[in-house]
């Protein structure tokens, strides 16, 4: 189960007629709704490394002119937080790109987020409101996988890199919607 990652990487570098690429940047999970201090302040801009590689294939067919298929596997470190546990997040993305100028593509399409936290358990008492209420720890690993609707442009330089802003809609038919986002640069090999 664990040789999965690396046979995809090897597949989505060697697809004929492809560019392959590697970005790093700061992915931010659902930044809008998550609280990331004891005060109240939100994750809006509190970015976690990331690294991804990816594939550019062409794909002009039907009405589909001008398009590649961007599909993408990448991985965010959130680290060990303060409140005393680990949390890392891989991403698997199906995006379709519309090459609307030579340098900008409009990235649109499907992922999968596998989200994995592991802790040593207890209990943290955190304000609620007015008050104060306890609030159990992961004791042990467990993984959340969550499925997401993809929208994002991206603008290439130099040739060979692209700066790149792309969200992410999870439980997009559920009522209890969340938003992420990534910014990130990435490098045509």
């Amino acid at each position: 189960m664990k040789k999965w990652p690396f046979i995809l990487l090897l597949f989505l570098l060697g697809i004929q007629n492809s560019y392959s690429l590697v970005g790093v940047g700061g992915y931010v999970p659902f930044g809008l709704a998550t609280q990331s201090t004891h005060t109240g302040d939100r994750n809006t801009l509190n970015a976690v490394p990331t690294i991804a590689v990816n594939a550019a294939i062409p794909f002009n067919y039907f009405i589909f002119s001008n398009h590649v298929i961007l599909p993408e596997i990448g991985r965010a470190f959130h680290g060990t937080k303060q409140d005393g546990y680990e949390k890392n997040t891989t991403y698997f993305l199906l995006d379709l790109g519309w090459l609307v100028y030579p340098s900008v593509v409009l990235r649109y399409g499907f992922g999968t987020f596998v989200t994995q936290i592991k802790g040593k358990g207890g209990v943290q008492t955190l304000g609620n409101g007015s008050s104060f209420r306890d609030f159990e720890q992961a004791s042990r690993s467990s993984k959340s996988w969550n499925s997401t609707i993809n929208g994002g442009i991206e603008f290439s330089f130099m040739s060979n890199y692209a700066a790149r802003f792309e969200t992410f809609i999870f439980s997009p038919i559920s009522g209890a919607r969340n938003l992420s986002y990534i910014f990130s640069m990435n490098y045509y090999l």
